[in-house]
């Protein structure tokens, strides 16, 4: 006869709970962002871990300045791999792994394994790894692209995170999270094409933000890449802005004098 320990039913019943709730809170909602910086349209490939191993599919298609999510959901995997099909894309990252690809549409499974002799191209896939962040985002940058070439995107690039901040004040999302965005993009951007105006406008949400070292940084180099007497002397009243954030007034004061002697110059000029 086969006895039951109905203490021991009743302690795996109590632990159930606790047993479930930590099987979920090792899933957490992640989502998978990827932007192309290329002056043209590319397709990449994704691999990630399933139940049943490595999977890696592709060819995913991404026009030029567009951002598109590659995946979303419940998830355990902290850690993701990609491939960009293309030449051009400057990989710094030398944290690579080897996954199967197909020349045509393809997901294939135990992505990291005998690809060849399974009839498979490979490739040199660049690992992501999300840590505790929600969302995480990879850029496609360009190694040999040059401004002429970059400077339409990020005019593309630029226009669209303004228009997408407006709809963002009219669905009332929270200036945190706006800020957050204006800050991923305006960053983006600086990576394609250093320019006065990105600085100007990310040394704002950083000024926004209480990142008034960050601030400094970026109008200072707004100040760099200014080019006539008014953005300078504009330059530097954001600078003094900062510095009196900071609490520093002397630099502050500055700062307005040189403002003060630019805009002279430019009355001057215009008489």
């Amino acid at each position: 006869m086969i006895k039951r320990n109905h203490h021991l039913t009743t302690v795996t019943f109590l632990l159930l709970p606790i047993l479930l709730l930590l099987a979920f809170a090792s899933r957490v909602q992640a989502e998978l962002i990827m932007c192309n910086n290329l002056p043209e349209k590319t397709t990449y490939a994704i691999a990630y871990q399933q139940s049943d191993g490595w999977r890696s599919s592709g060819w995913f298609s991404i026009p030029a300045g567009d951002c598109t999510q590659a995946l979303s959901g419940n998830t355990s995997n902290k850690t993701f791999y990609y491939y960009v099909n293309s030449d051009r894309v400057d990989i710094q990252d030398t944290s690579t792994e080897v996954m199967c690809i197909s020349r045509k549409t393809f997901e294939i499974r135990n992505a990291n394994m005998d690809c060849r002799q399974r009839g498979h191209l490979q490739a040199r896939f660049i690992r992501i790894d999300t840590g505790k962040q929600t969302t995480t985002a990879a850029e496609f940058n360009c190694k040999d692209c040059s401004d002429w070439e970059l400077k339409p995107v990020a005019q593309q690039i630029y226009k669209g995170m303004l228009a997408s901040d407006k709809r963002s004040a009219r669905d009332g999302v929270s200036e945190p999270q706006r800020l957050q965005s204006l800050l991923f993009t305006s960053s983006r951007i600086l990576r394609m094409v250093p320019d006065k105006q990105t600085y100007f406008l990310r040394g704002a949400i950083y000024l926004e933000a209480g990142e008034t070292e960050d601030a400094l940084s970026d109008y200072k180099n707004a100040l760099l890449f200014s080019t006539t007497d008014q953005d300078r002397a504009n330059a530097n009243v954001e600078i003094a802005r900062a510095y009196l954030k900071a609490g520093n007034g002397n630099a502050a004061v500055q700062h307005i004098e040189e403002a003060g002697k630019r805009l002279a110059k430019t009355y001057r000029q215009t008489r």
